[in-house]
């Protein structure tokens, strides 16, 4: 196996991610502020809702038809979802707003069904000793392509609209032409069998139900956390574009460099987050970076000037991903040892559940008060901050 710097694969979904990512470091602000302009925020909310419905579905789905009939399909079924997720943003920018409900539903819920595909393929061609370098790298490659998407699209489509459209088509074709060139690395495919799937999916459903159990000996706090953590993310991760536009009168060019700025920020946190963590523990860390979290956005709430305001924000996202390697340390270590992977994916699929139904409530919230999403989030902030004190 070669070094995964010469590897053809590595290579090709490094290409094929920095397409993906420059698309979403625009999209992942512009569509959900779109939506909120063509619609309201209810319907904004719902959409979401169904797309983490959907990809909760279409991500499982994927990994079974990934082992099944292969990698690079699967990979390449991403890929056309995505650029057809894409087209029906330029179409419903351009013509009909009801398609930006189906691009949403296409880009965030059925193009996930590669996630695990393409995981896989770069654990399978890359040489075991090189792995955390090759996916550290990967994902400084994709934040700084969300960043670069994020400012240069949230610019462009404002003055030069059909430069714009055709970066997005590029973007999105050069994500499927790096997927057609693939090389497969399944060896031997297996056929798809309808009776797998449903064991799969028995065998899945009775570690779920396992995993409650496990949560009475060690996971029962952190699976707290995850339920106000996911609540909180997704009750305002899409409304913070509308809020931003409407409520603290940011403009489109200020949104797109706040966007720009948090992906940067993180990429440069993540390599010392890990030493702040093993100095301060998971469990001290988690406290003060959620803490610290629900003060900077408690900011961003009350200030009224965009660039501190944004500064919060960028802030708050930086602050996050000390947070999350401090999360993700804290349940892997309270997770029983014999069961640990039935833990973790108890874990994940708790956050995906209250996933579908956070961007509702959060929108329901602010037809309400557009400031209660936001205030709901500064508390469940710092209950979860709290919580992480009754962890021994």
């Amino acid at each position: 196996m070669k070094h995964f710097v010469t590897s053809r694969n590595y290579i090709l979904v490094a290409l094929g991610r920095s397409a993906l990512m420059f698309i979403n470091g625009f999209l992942i602000w512009y569509l959900p502020l779109s939506i909120g302009k063509a619609f309201n925020v209810k319907i904004l909310g719902l959409t979401y809702s169904a797309a983490s419905l959907v990809s909760i579905v279409i991500g499982f789905l994927g990994g079974l038809l990934s082992d099944s009939i292969g990698r690079k399909l699967v990979i390449i079924m991403d890929s056309v979802l995505t650029l057809l997720g894409v087209l029906f943003f330029v179409l419903g920018y351009l013509t009909s707003p009801i398609l930006l409900l189906l691009s949403a539903l296409v880009l965030y819920g059925f193009a996930r069904i590669g996630d695990a595909a393409i995981e896989a393929t770069i654990y399978e061609s890359v040489n075991e000793q090189f792995l955390g370098r090759a996916i550290s790298i990967m994902f400084t490659v994709g934040a700084i392509a969300a960043s670069v998407g994020s400012i240069i699209l949230g610019n462009m489509i404002r003055h030069n609209i059909e430069l714009a459209v055709m970066l997005l088509i590029i973007s999105s074709s050069m994500y499927v032409l790096a997927s057609i060139f693939l090389k497969e690395t399944i060896i031997r495919r297996r056929k798809v069998k309808r009776v797998g799937m449903l064991q799969k999916l028995k065998e899945i459903i009775r570690n779920f139900v396992r995993g409650f159990y496990l949560a009475r000996v060690g996971l029962l706090l952190p699976l707290i956390i995850t339920v106000l953590m996911s609540f909180e993310v997704g009750s305002t991760f899409y409304l913070y574009p509308t809020f931003m536009r409407k409520i603290k009168d940011f403009t489109e060019a200020t949104i797109s460099v706040v966007y720009g700025a948090i992906p940067l920020l993180q990429t440069m946190v993540y390599p010392f987050a890990g030493i702040v963590v093993d100095k301060l523990g998971a469990r001290r860390s988690a406290f003060i970076t959620l803490f610290l979290q629900a003060v900077a956005v408690a900011c961003f709430i009350v200030l009224t000037e965009p660039v501190y305001a944004g500064l919060a924000l960028v802030t708050a996202s930086g602050i996050g991903a000390i947070y999350n390697v401090a999360y993700r340390t804290l349940v892997i270590g309270r997770a029983p040892e014999e069961s640990r992977a039935t833990g973790i994916a108890l874990i994940n699929t708790t956050w995906d559940i209250v996933q579908t139904i956070a961007p509702t409530i959060g929108a329901l919230l602010w037809t309400i008060n557009p400031y209660l999403p936001f205030y709901l989030a500064v508390t469940l902030l710092y209950t979860a901050a709290l919580t992480t004190l009754l962890i021994k």
